[in-house]
């Protein structure tokens, strides 16, 4: 009688935070961008450690309200 492992797939979860460089790759900006987004209060951030980390919410929120602006029309 043989043994056969079973391979199971498991979805991998959306991750809720980007470190900066994941950010900053997801949104298409430079890292010194991103931290001047953050710096000007315009992307929110949380510090777990010294790391910073970017909620994904706040990513696509930041892109929406850009989207929104009058200067995103010009």
């Amino acid at each position: 009688m043989s043994i056969r492992s079973s391979t199971i797939a498991v979805a991998a979860a959306p991750r809720l935070a980007l470190c900066i460089n994941d950010a900053a790759a997801a949104v298409g900006v430079s890292r010194a961008t991103l931290y001047v987004l953050m710096a000007d209060g315009r992307l929110p951030f949380v510090k777990l450690g010294k790391r910073r980390l970017v909620r994904t919410a706040d990513l696509h929120a930041m892109l929406d309200g850009l989207a929104a602006s009058p200067e995103a029309r010009a």
